[in-house]
């Protein structure tokens, strides 16, 4: 399977899941992936991504802060997080979505400060669903920022035959 990377930013979509890098503000990273096609209109937390979710279905942001919080305040956790089912509440949910339960937190990674932002579909079969935000957030690799960066040759991954423009 192909890997994307961005300003050192890499993931290596697990199969059946569409990952996409989002403008952001120069020299950070904002990243979806999600186990289910996503629509492209959406904001940086996924809001019009996440109605229709249903049971299974996960959606993950990945939205990189200023360095200068790395290592502070709500970026003091190491690496990114493992999730469990007890980090996820519906009223973790920016938008509540009846039936959805989320997660967000926060880390520094690389001397860089990311927040995690995890949606789930729905409650049922939560530990099998946390198991596959997991899978989803291991799949992605960082490195420092680099202070230069070749042009996306591949901006998304939408599955082997949804590749951007032949919708």
């Amino acid at each position: 399977m192909s890997t994307l990377t961005q300003l050192g930013v890499t993931v290596a979509p697990p199969e059946g899941w569409e990952v996409e890098f989002r403008p952001a503000e120069e020299g950070r990273v904002i990243l979806h992936l999600s186990n289910y096609p996503l629509p492209p209109l959406r904001s940086d937390f996924g809001g019009h991504a996440l109605e229709g979710m249903g049971p299974g279905k996960v959606f993950l942001a990945l939205l990189e802060g200023d360095s200068q919080d790395a290592d502070r305040g709500l970026y003091r956790a190491s690496g990114p997080p493992r999730l469990a089912p007890a980090d996820f509440s519906p009223d973790n949910v920016h938008r509540p979505v009846p039936g959805q339960t989320g997660a967000q937190r926060f880390f520094t990674v690389e001397g860089r400060a990311f927040c995690c932002y995890a949606v789930i579909g729905a409650l049922t079969h939560l530990p099998e669903s946390v198991a596959e935000v997991n899978r989803g957030l291991a799949a992605v690799s960082f490195a420092p920022t680099p202070t230069s960066e070749a042009p996306l040759s591949h901006p998304a991954w939408r599955g082997p035959d949804r590749w951007p423009g032949r919708r």
